[in-house]
C-alpha cells in the first residue's frame, strides 16, 4: 500500500492547520505527543471533521449514508494497496492504514457512529473518538477501551449541555493510575465545567489551562470533577 509521506512538511502543517481550526481543544492536547503519534492524532481529528462535514452539510440521511459507506470502500481499496485520493482527508485515512492497519475496526466504528448521527440514533461517537485518540498514542486495546466507555459519556452530554453527573463520578474514580498513552486527553477533561455551560475560554486561557491540567496529574483532575458531583 503506497504510504503518504510522512517526512511532507506540507502535510503536517495542513493537518495542524485544520486540527487547530476545527477542533482546538483536542488539538491542544496533540501537543504533549511525540512526533509519530501527534501526526496519527492529527490525521484522526481530520477525519473526523470531514465525517462532521458529512453529516452537517446533507439534508437527507440517505445522502449522508452514501457518503459515509464511501469512506469504507476507501478503506478497503487502501488496504488492497490501490492508491489514495489526493484529499487531506484521505491522505490522512492512508497515512494511518500505512502505520497500522489493525487501525481500521476502530475507523469503522467511528464512521457507523456518524452513521447514528446522521439518522439521529444515539450512538456512541464520543467512544469511538477517544478510542482512536488512545490507541494513535500507544494505548492497548484494552486501556483504550475502558477509558473510552468512562470519558464518552462525560464529554458527550457535557457537549450536549445536560452533563450527566452520575457519568463522571466513574471517570473521577479511575483517575489513580492512568496510562501514559491515555493521559493527554484526559487532561482535556479540564473544560468539563466549560462545555456544559457552553463557555469558550479564549486562546490563552485554555492554553494555561491544558498545560496546567496535563502537569497538574490526575489527583488535581479527580478532585476538579467530583467538585461536578456535589
Amino acid at each position: 500500500m503506497p504510504e503518504t509521506n510522512r517526512s511532507s512538511p506540507d502535510f503536517l502543517k495542513s493537518l495542524n492547520s485544520f486540527a487547530r481550526e476545527k477542533h482546538d481543544t483536542f488539538w491542544l492536547a496533540t501537543r504533549f505527543l511525540e512526533r509519530e503519534a501527534r501526526i496519527r492524532a492529527l490525521c484522526v481529528l481530520c477525519l473526523d471533521g470531514e465525517f462532521f462535514r458529512v453529516v452537517s452539510t446533507v439534508n437527507e440521511e440517505i445522502v449522508a449514508q452514501i457518503r459515509l459507506q464511501w469512506w469504507r470502500d476507501e478503506m478497503d481499496k487502501l488496504l488492497n494497496g490501490e492508491p489514495e485520493q489526493l484529499t487531506l482527508p484521505a491522505q490522512a485515512l492512508a497515512y494511518l492504514l500505512s502505520k497500522d492497519a489493525e487501525l481500521k475496526p476502530a475507523l469503522l466504528d467511528l464512521i457507523n457512529a456518524y452513521d447514528d448521527v446522521a439518522s439521529g440514533q444515539p450512538g456512541r461517537y464520543a467512544e469511538s473518538l477517544f478510542t482512536l485518540l488512545f490507541l494513535v498514542n500507544g494505548a492497548s486495546s484494552a486501556e483504550a477501551d475502558r477509558f473510552s466507555l468512562l470519558s464518552g459519556p462525560v464529554f458527550q452530554s457535557a457537549n450536549s449541555g445536560g452533563l450527566k453527573t452520575e457519568a463522571v463520578r466513574p471517570l473521577a474514580d479511575s483517575l489513580t493510575t492512568v496510562p501514559d498513552a491515555v493521559w493527554p486527553f484526559l487532561s482535556l477533561f479540564e473544560f468539563t465545567r466549560d462545555w456544559s455551560r457552553k463557555r469558550k475560554p479564549g486562546a490563552i486561557e485554555r492554553r494555561w489551562r491544558m498545560l496546567a491540567s496535563f502537569l497538574g496529574g490526575e489527583g488535581r483532575l479527580q478532585k476538579k470533577l467530583l467538585q461536578l458531583c456535589d
